[in-house]
């Protein structure tokens, strides 16, 4: 997803979001107030859209009830899913269990 993203990104900017900041654009009067007018404004712009979309998405999963009670829901950590102390035992370990089989 994050490479789509490194290609979109700067033609959405570009294209879409500066010319609603450029002198006299759509959005001059409103969000212009506070990011500015002016060349860079788009990215910030865009910056700021995906900033409240991943705050509602945030919300929109702590009240989406399953996914908010994920923690009690699931079993906790078995003992085996610790890391040890010996990690040289943990091979010895592996390597016997591989023998065993062939």
């Amino acid at each position: 997803m994050t490479p789509l993203a490194f290609v979109t990104a700067p033609l959405i900017a570009d294209r879409l979001f500066t010319p609603l900041l450029a002198p006299g654009g759509a959005l001059t009067g409103s969000v212009g107030a506070v990011l500015g007018v002016g060349p860079g404004r788009g990215m910030g712009l865009l910056l700021v859209a995906a900033g409240v979309a991943l705050v509602v998405l945030g919300i929109g999963g702590l009240r989406y009830r399953p996914l908010a009670r994920m923690e009690a829901a699931l079993p906790h950590a078995v003992a085996g899913a610790e890391i040890p102390e010996d990690l040289d035992g943990v091979q010895a370990e592996a390597d016997r269990a591989v023998t065993t089989i062939r």
